[in-house]
């Protein structure tokens, strides 16, 4: 770990790797709880449909539409570090919605529809807080280490949501509703204020952007002939990725009837892994071309996720649940990592957002419409009583997953051509 921060010299920056750590930490609880596996597990408990499921698995994607209105608005402000704290602030303000709703007496269709209203609002002041964090951090993290750094970051951050995911499904299995919710999603609330006060404490070495029309914050990116190939992959990972993965929890819920204790042991066995192999995955995006990690990911994801759940619906062996989760770790880490690093090395210190709120836009605009299709093939699937509609459903991800290996030779060549 010292030898990470071995180089920084700025004292400054220094404070601000660290404290991002922490924050991190802190965060991924509150977002365990609130945002994520618990708070889905909750629209469950209420009755919430697949097509219901499936939109709240897409709500982040929906949200990193409000990237464009973020870097435009970043660039008429003198502090970028002080919008990121409001955005912050009113995305977990709104977490008191889902915290009063336990105790008002609603029927259970009205308070679904106003949680999935609430958790659209809570992402979008987020994802927006997020895209300025990007920002921030791409410009504080120097580039020699930036593969290690958020390696170890999102580690430390599993151990967090292991923790997390596991003592969320312990309280929901032993305690009553809406007891055992309230107590989440109370303390929940308390750990987001926190964190979000923390960014006020962020070190920023370019607090103003320069000031660009909204029709620059747009179309610059796409005109960019090192960067548009980057923004047609991020499209379609967003919207292949999405397609699987936003019915995951209703599948392991509705079809293998887990327990919220066992979705909890999912994702911390899929946090614990991450905490193992992050820091290694991180140096070796730093060494190698991150196309190639993003291709043997892309590849990885295509094949190894759906072949296991084929394997799982198919033989009932739920133990391979555990490989499955291990896999994700290894894959979506190494992807996400490579995927980080490469937008930072395509775009300039201080003028990044526009650049990072494309490709927000264009992958959570896929993200979110593949995110719906997918629990709409499932329900019209089961809906026509159609023998193996999983199986189907399952086949169409491989499909979906492995078309993402055709825009990564497009960024490959644009690499080429740039000399990179």
């Amino acid at each position: 770990m010292q030898s990470l921060y071995a180089d920084i010299r700025d004292p400054k920056k220094l404070t601000t790797l660290k404290l991002s750590v922490w924050e991190g930490c802190i965060w991924q609880i509150y977002a365990t709880w609130l945002l994520g596996p618990i708070f889905i597990g909750y629209l469950g408990h209420l009755g919430a449909s697949s097509t219901e499921l499936a939109f709240a698995g897409s709500i982040p994607f929906l949200a990193q539409l409000s990237g464009p209105i973020t870097a435009w608005w970043v660039s008429q402000v003198k502090k970028r570090k002080r919008l990121m704290f409001y955005l912050g602030m009113a995305s977990r303000l709104l977490g008191l919605l889902p915290l009063t709703l336990l105790f008002i007496d609603l029927p259970t269709s009205e308070k679904v529809v106003w949680l999935l209203v609430g958790l659209t609002f809570t992402n979008i002041f987020q994802s927006a807080a997020g895209t300025i964090w990007s920002g921030i951090m791409g410009d504080v993290v120097p580039s020699v280490i930036r593969g290690r750094y958020f390696g170890m970051r999102n580690g430390l951050m599993g151990i967090c949501a292991t923790a997390a995911s596991l003592a969320g499904g312990l309280v929901i299995d032993h305690l009553v509703s809406p007891t055992n919710y309230a107590l989440l999603f109370g303390a929940a609330f308390v750990l987001s204020i926190i964190s979000t006060l923390m960014y006020l404490m962020y070190h920023d070495p370019y607090p103003s952007a320069p000031k660009l029309t909204f029709k620059d914050v747009l179309m610059t990116p796409l005109r960019d002939p090192k960067f548009a190939p980057f923004l047609r992959f991020m499209t379609v990972w967003g919207g292949a990725q999405a397609f699987c993965t936003v019915m995951l929890i209703p599948y392991f819920l509705n079809v293998l009837d887990f327990t919220m204790t066992q979705v909890g042991l999912y994702a911390a066995l899929t946090a614990a892994i991450g905490l193992l192999v992050n820091y290694q995955i991180g140096s070796i995006v730093d060494r190698i071309p991150n196309t190639l990690v993003l291709k043997v990911a892309a590849l990885s994801s295509a094949l190894l996720i759906p072949i296991t759940l084929l394997v799982i619906h198919q033989t009932h062996w739920t133990f391979l649940v555990w490989f499955l989760a291990v896999l994700e770790a290894i894959i979506y880490n190494a992807a996400n990592l490579a995927i980080f690093n490469l937008a930072m090395h395509k775009t300039q210190p201080g003028n990044r957002l526009p650049y990072l709120s494309s490709g927000n836009l264009l992958s959570g605009a896929a993200a979110f419409v593949m995110g719906l299709v997918s629990g709409w093939v499932v329900s019209i699937l089961q809906g026509q009583q159609v023998a193996g509609a999983y199986v189907v459903y399952f086949l169409l991800c491989i499909v979906m997953r492995l078309v993402c290996l055709i825009p990564i030779r497009g960024v490959r060549i644009a690499d080429a051509a740039s000399g990179d």
